[in-house]
């Protein structure tokens, strides 16, 4: 048997034993079709800071005819300092009231990094071009030490998307490894050196190999150390980590009591 009632001023539908609703608790309702979010938004990742990690290596070794061999080498490294950035931007003014937004969402990635980021391709984590559900956040892109995010809420009365990105802490280990570069006998060192912070090496940009046969162990041009005659390239003209999606946004507001 079914039946209605009021109780301490709550409402109490039951069926048989089975209560089958109360407002002992929360109530939830959306707001009419008319306040409904029908929009689309540009969500722009910029391009990161970029530096460089310089590593010169050098073994100096005697030859049967007494002479010295000099072997020497360069590599070089894009590398992307720690960094974090967020922004909010709002959409819309939200009704009075209103606690809550279910959404739905559609991507399209419109602009993509140029490169590969430590030899993966940069691709978007969500689905793209399909409308799926959406409440909270969303990480866009990820990536060794590096992570991109979209959220989409409700703040300070207005419907806000919010944008983040991050870049992690670098690894150590920069400075001279080995033997001194000047000096005598057999020998082999480098260095590892940066233009002005450390950062993730994210994209090979030049290595080099250099052998020199020469009359002493002296050293006498260290020819692919950083600012020498045949140093690698420090620089990536062309590269570009920046991202760009089109979202599209549908929705409906709502209250609770």
């Amino acid at each position: 048997m079914s039946g209605f009632s009021v109780e301490d001023g709550k409402i109490i539908f039951t069926y048989g034993s089975r209560t089958v609703t109360t407002t002992d608790g929360t109530l939830v309702n959306l707001l009419p079709a008319s306040y409904d979010v029908s929009t689309s938004a540009s969500v722009v990742f910029a391009d990161f800071a970029k530096d460089y990690a310089y590593n010169w290596w050098f073994t100096v070794q005697k030859a049967p005819d007494s002479k010295w061999g000099l072997d020497e080498g360069c590599r070089t490294a894009l590398t992307i300092p720690p960094m974090e950035f967020s922004q909010e931007t709002i959409l819309q003014s939200v009704p009075a009231g209103v606690d809550f937004f279910l959404a739905r969402v559609r991507l399209t990635r419109t602009v993509a990094p140029t490169h590969a980021w430590a030899g993966s391709s940069v691709t978007p984590l969500p689905i793209m071009g399909q409308w799926v559900p959406f409440s909270g956040s969303v990480l866009m892109e990820a990536e060794l030490g590096m992570a991109r995010a979209m959220s989409i809420y409700i703040s300070g009365g207005n419907l806000v998307l919010h944008r983040q990105q991050s870049v992690s802490t670098p690894p150590g280990g920069f400075g001279q490894y080995g033997a001194a570069a000047e000096g005598f006998g057999e020998r082999s060192g480098g260095e590892w050196v940066v233009s002005s912070s450390g950062g993730i090496p994210v994209l090979l940009l030049d290595t080099r190999d250099v052998d020199t046969a020469i009359s002493t162990n002296s050293f006498p041009n260290q020819q692919t150390r950083r600012g020498n005659g045949n140093a690698c390239i420090t620089s990536a003209p062309g590269v570009s980590y920046a991202s760009t999606y089109t979202v599209e946004i549908e929705g409906a507001f709502g209250r609770r009591s």
